[in-house]
């Protein structure tokens, strides 16, 4: 869990061992170079924004999670995506979602 004192590499850290990752597999899945990240580690240059972006993306987290992700608003890429065409369908189209969603719980 981030915390203030926390570095921006050791939030990486967390989450690449978090998913099990090695820093070549995050690397291949943010687009970054395996040189970028390891530059990081070895303190020969800073994490950049367009960097940390990737490494959200890989990971699938938003910047808001990866900053603070104690917050119960910080949501995922595809959550946010869900929310949006949630909210664009109609007051029936909502409920029929549910309806579904609630079904397919239940039958797992």
């Amino acid at each position: 869990m981030y915390t203030i004192g926390m570095n921006i590499l050791e939030r990486i850290e967390e989450l690449r061992t978090q998913r099990g990752l090695s820093v070549y597999e995050l690397t291949e899945m943010s687009g970054l170079s395996e040189n970028t990240i390891y530059h990081w580690y070895a303190k020969i240059s800073e994490p950049s924004l367009k960097g940390i972006m990737g490494i959200c993306k890989a990971l699938d987290i938003t910047l808001e999670t990866f900053f603070c992700p104690l917050t119960k608003d910080a949501l995922t890429y595809k959550q946010k995506e869900l929310l949006e065409l949630f909210d664009g369908c109609t007051r029936e189209e909502q409920e029929a979602i549910i309806t579904m969603l609630r079904m397919k719980t239940k039958m797992n």
